[in-house]
């Protein structure tokens, strides 16, 4: 209830256990007892993807442009029928009531498109290294505001200012390994590693395989169809 019912806006936790497969499993379900129950699997499936694009650490780095382009494809195809839809019948449908924020379709749209000129360069200029997607992100920033709720669960600008002495004295204690004791909360906050074991010889090398443009071409095309699918799944005509 508490990921639902006053949830902290800070809890990382709580939106990655809206993805979780037991949600999805259960949504499934119901699903097929109760057909708009569809609409949101789809939906938390094809988002779930396109982020698991990124953070997932055991997967060929064609089945991430597999997942991130899924989605992009979906949110396009989705948004082309809201703006048909809304010519045809005026009121009843619009950008603003009936899909998600232009400045989140604006960022997921990025999120793929990234991904792929992300993997072409390290293909083209570091081949030798291995890509973590993971990595080009918030990740560092995240890391600080997670230890400044350990200090203080809830801060202002201010007081995140005040505390950011006793930040840096903390991070420097955990990067040398020493624990320190703290009270257990059922909502930790900014979460901003899932596995530090991750690093087995066969997780690099995965890492550092590189679909060739045919490839990558291969990837875009099985995204697309996929689209396509649970785009005809849910009844939208384009």
């Amino acid at each position: 209830m508490r990921d639902v019912v006053n949830v902290d806006k800070q809890d990382d936790g709580a939106a990655y256990r809206v993805f979780h497969s037991d949600i999805l499993a259960q949504i499934y379900q119901t699903g097929l007892e109760i057909n708009e129950m569809q609409s949101l699997f789809v939906y938390l499936f094809v988002l779930g993807d396109l982020f698991d694009s990124y953070l997932n650490r055991n997967i060929s780095h064609k089945k991430r442009i597999i997942m991130a382009m899924r989605g992009y494809f979906f949110l396009n195809m989705w948004i082309e029928y809201i703006e048909s839809s809304s010519k045809l019948y005026n009121s009843m449908f619009s950008i603003a009531k009936n899909f998600i924020s232009s400045q989140s379709f604006k960022i997921f749209a990025n999120l793929a498109k990234s991904l792929i000129l992300l993997i072409i360069s390290h293909r083209e200029f570091y081949s030798s290294y291995p890509l973590y997607p993971w990595e080009h992100g918030t990740e560092a920033i995240e890391h600080v505001f997670r230890i400044s709720r350990q200090i203080t669960n809830d801060f202002s600008f201010y007081e995140f200012f005040k505390i950011q002495q006793r930040v840096a004295y903390r991070d420097k204690i955990i990067r040398q390994n020493m624990q320190i004791q703290k009270e257990k909360t059922s909502a930790s906050g900014y979460i901003f590693d899932f596995d530090l074991n991750f690093k087995s010889n066969e997780n690099i090398d995965i890492l550092r395989t590189w679909p060739n443009d045919n490839a990558i071409h291969d990837a875009i095309k099985i995204a697309y169809e996929d689209a396509a699918k649970f785009i005809k799944v849910l009844g939208i005509k384009l």
